[in-house]
């Protein structure tokens, strides 16, 4: 906010040049930069969201006032707050009815008649215009000017416009009907629905309360009579209504943060002040103030534990010379505390840490003294989650993937991993559930990445959602997604993407003894396994059964949801694993073993198989027949072309042998090799081709 130099010494004594003055703010207040504008200063001031009180002159005033040791106020708070004398007539004038006192805790009317309505003075012109307000007449303008002195946001009704013909005056503070309208100063008309807020009479709506005045009671220069408002209204029920109409004025931004309900007494008397002085023949005739009062805030200040949060002694002579200047009451005092009830206009003093905040500002932050913790202090160990999370990323980006951040929530879909959480209230349908997977977000990926590329590697590390009965729960996930276009060889991709799973278990040090592949057994993976290919989808899980994650190629409808054109000939394989399970294999413990001195033999076998047969279950197989010197087998070659008979594949295998206590002879070696061909052939009803 702005403020005048020259204005604010309307209100302070020995005001510090405006150098030294923003110097000071800078240092007890607020982020103060300063610009030379004429004949004057402009100080432009970044008044903190939970310090509006500080947004008017008076408010800064009071500022500059505590933390400039030579300025003094000229302004008489204490008179200010003196209640607005009731005024006694005859039959009453007006009536005031407020609906709702939790929107509308404080409601000050004051009648007002004999009023010579006139232009401004020039002066008066020129302060409202350096905030961009213009000029109406007086009335109008001393409301605005006010709001700018004391904070306190006003409006003024011509009476005579809303009194009935027997002059009948009645207000009502209410919530706005189904499709009220209402037209404002500026002659633009709004539709208003039931959250708003609105003044009326039994005409119709006077003004979106808090926000703008309306036409219907427009004070004008042939006003006579006028009804003057300062009210305090609820802070969400004005922010809301501002950002519904999308209708914003100074007022609105004012009763959006947390302004005081005690500050209307103040901005009304100080309106009546500067009425009667340029309208001396007007006469206050009625005065309303209907008032919820909020209960007392009376907190301890304790001395002990001011010092434990500041690490600093504070004087409870400093403590009480400060809230006596603040204008708070000292309620009572004992050697470990001061109970006090702080001024009405500070909406954020609440809490005794508050409290602590006030006195260390003012005394001042740079006086606080450096002292070293007297803690032990133990040397840094990084968190294994967070070394796992690094390793993730380096071996997923060592093999050409980019990591992606998804969004959390997603649009409801018939397949998940989990029960998923539906969000109580949704920006829109593409985000009405909590993500029960990483799959969803890597299908958008693919789906957005198609349109300027012809291949797609990504991977994440993120949060899945899930709930089960009333309880929920959430887990980190990782996996990755592998995604060409025009793809000839049906199964290459499949096939790649299980390369890339079993290249990142084999670099965190898992191999096939620490897990294995198989179909699909997860009650869990039931749902989300309708969009897998049926021969193209797997379960990881480890050597107790437990599931550590799923593998799969996305079938063809699945890419139709997600708008990727099939005419591309497209293959999408993701795989998404356990962060929390992989962790526990990655670090549980290993039993290492020597490497044999003797010689390995190598033998080769190519077989025919049934095309349902998989390939772990040949390696099963193998291992089974001869566990004493099998030391590995590896996969070679698959074969699903022309020249074999229907529904069947080929498959060709490298199997060594080796022997940790002697060579192997060669009858040894063949003795073995039969029995794994004749297991073979007894198990799978396979066919030795070699």
């Amino acid at each position: 906010m702005i403020f005048s130099y020259r204005w604010l010494k309307e209100y302070l004594s020995n005001l510090p040049p405006a150098e030294k003055l923003a110097e000071i703010l800078n240092l007890y207040s607020f982020e103060t930069e300063i610009k030379k504008e004429k004949n004057d200063f402009l100080l432009e001031v970044d008044i903190l969201p939970n310090r509006y009180d500080a947004a008017s002159y008076f408010g800064l005033a009071k500022e500059i006032f505590l933390a400039s040791p030579k300025s003094k106020l000229k302004i008489d708070f204490q008179k200010l707050k003196e209640p607005l004398k009731k005024i006694k007539t005859g039959k009453p004038k007006v009536k005031i009815e407020i609906e709702d006192f939790d929107l509308t805790p404080r409601y000050i009317g004051v009648l007002v008649e004999g009023i010579e309505n006139k232009k401004s003075p020039k002066w008066l012109e020129e302060r409202l215009a350096l905030y961009g307000i213009n000029s109406y007449n007086l009335i109008v303008d001393l409301t605005n000017y006010v709001m700018l002195e004391t904070g306190q946001p006003l409006h003024a009704f011509d009476a005579s416009k809303i009194e009935d013909k027997k002059g009948k005056i009645e207000i009502f503070v209410r919530r706005a009907k189904r499709n009220e309208e209402i037209v404002t100063l500026e002659e633009e008309k709004y539709q208003l629905g039931k959250e708003v807020l609105v003044i009326a009479s039994k005409k119709g709506p006077l003004a979106i309360a808090g926000i703008k005045g309306g036409k219907l009671a427009e004070v004008d220069f042939s006003t006579k009579k006028v009804l003057f408002e300062a009210a305090s209204f609820d802070r969400r029920s004005i922010y809301l209504a501002s950002k519904n109409l999308k209708l914003e004025s100074q007022a609105s931004i004012r009763f959006s943060h947390q302004l005081s309900p005690f500050l209307p007494l103040i901005g009304m008397r100080r309106l009546l002040e500067l009425l009667l002085k340029f309208e001396p023949k007007a006469k206050i005739v009625e005065v309303y103030d209907l008032f919820k009062k909020p209960p007392r805030k009376i907190i301890p200040f304790h001395f002990e534990k001011y010092e434990s949060y500041l690490g600093e002694k504070v004087l409870p002579s400093q403590v009480k010379k400060i809230f006596e200047k603040l204008g708070a009451k000292l309620i009572k005092e004992s050697k470990e505390k001061i109970l006090i009830e702080p001024p009405e206009e500070r909406a954020d003093l609440n809490l005794e840490i508050d409290l602590f905040e006030e006195v260390a500002r003012l005394i001042g932050y740079e006086k606080l003294k450096e002292k070293p913790p007297l803690a032990l202090i133990f040397p840094k160990r990084e968190k294994d989650e967070v070394i796992f999370e690094e390793k993730i990323r380096d071996i997923f980006v060592s093999l050409g993937f980019d990591e992606v951040y998804n969004y959390s929530m997603k649009r409801k879909t018939d397949w998940k991993l989990e029960e998923e959480i539906k969000i109580l209230n949704p920006t829109s349908k593409e985000f009405e559930y909590l993500r029960s997977n990483l799959v969803f977000g890597f299908l958008k990926n693919v789906a957005l990445n198609f349109k300027f590329l012809s291949e797609v590697k990504a991977f994440e590390i993120g949060k899945i959602f899930y709930q089960k009965g009333k309880r929920f729960f959430e887990e980190k996930h990782f996996g990755a997604v592998l995604a060409r276009k025009k793809e000839k060889d049906p199964n290459q991709l499949f096939y790649e993407m299980k390369g890339v799973l079993e290249s990142f278990l084999e670099k965190n040090g898992l191999d096939r003894d620490d897990y294995y592949l198989r179909e699909p057994k997860s009650l869990k993976l039931q749902s989300i396994q309708e969009i897998f290919h049926p021969f193209k989808f797997g379960e990881i899980v480890d050597l107790k059964g437990n599931l550590l994650g799923f593998i799969g190629e996305i079938k063809e409808k699945v890419l139709e949801e997600f708008e990727i054109p099939l005419k591309e000939k497209p293959r999408v394989g993701v795989f998404e694993l356990y962060f929390d399970k992989i962790l526990k294999l990655v670090l549980g413990e290993r039993e290492f073993q020597p490497l044999s001195k003797y010689p390995a033999v190598i033998r080769d076998i190519s077989l025919l198989v049934d095309f349902e047969v998989k390939v772990d279950d040949v390696m099963k197989v193998i291992y089974g027949a001869c566990p004493r010197y099998v030391e590995d087998v590896d996969l070679f070659d698959i074969y699903l072309g022309e020249n074999l008979p229907e529904g069947k594949k080929s498959l060709a295998f490298h199997i060594i042998f080796q022997a940790k206590d002697r060579t192997l002879t060669e009858e040894e070696v063949e003795k073995e090799f039969e029995k794994i061909k004749q297991a073979l052939k007894e198990k799978l009803k396979a066919e030795i081709r070699s």
